[in-house]
């Protein structure tokens, strides 16, 4: 309640706070449910509501439009999966993940000839990452995804 009387954001906080060590020590309080990041945005959610208090976040862009304003800027779709790639090598799989939904974003990404070699590489990313999450619910979520996306795609 502190961080958010001090105007910071949901992802600020779920970033910042963590479990005393005293308690992250304990099996019975491990993260095998849930997350301590998922609850910090609940308890911001709930006090709060979907609004940070930053004006950019009255009207944000859609997922596309961002992805169609930022991805030239990056050098274009093909310097963005070749950085998701790399990031992927790096075992950053988040970020890998995040480049590749920016590239699924794109509304004209079949004509980009990226598509499956980019949602197959965001499939590849959530299985890495279903093996390094604690939460029972995050990592089926990933494995489920990662699984629909590969049946899709066949």
């Amino acid at each position: 309640l502190r961080g958010m009387n001090e105007g910071k954001t949901a992802d600020e906080l779920s970033h910042e706070i963590k479990l005393p060590e005293k308690y992250a020590e304990l099996d019975y309080l491990g993260e095998h449910y849930g997350c301590v990041e998922w609850t910090v945005r609940e308890i911001y959610a709930a006090y709060l509501g979907w609004f940070s208090g930053r004006p950019s976040e009255l009207h944000p862009l859609s997922g596309s439009e961002r992805s169609r304003k930022l991805i030239p800027m990056m050098g274009g779709a093909q310097k963005v999966l070749a950085s998701a790639k790399e990031a992927f090598g790096k075992g950053e799989y988040q970020f890998c993940l995040e480049l590749c939904d920016m590239l699924g974003a794109l509304e004209d990404g079949k004509d980009l000839g990226l598509e499956k070699e980019a949602r197959l590489l965001s499939a590849d990313a959530m299985e890495a990452l279903s093996k390094l999450e604690t939460s029972a619910n995050g990592r089926h979520y990933y494995i489920a995804c990662a699984k629909e996306i590969r049946e899709k795609l066949r």
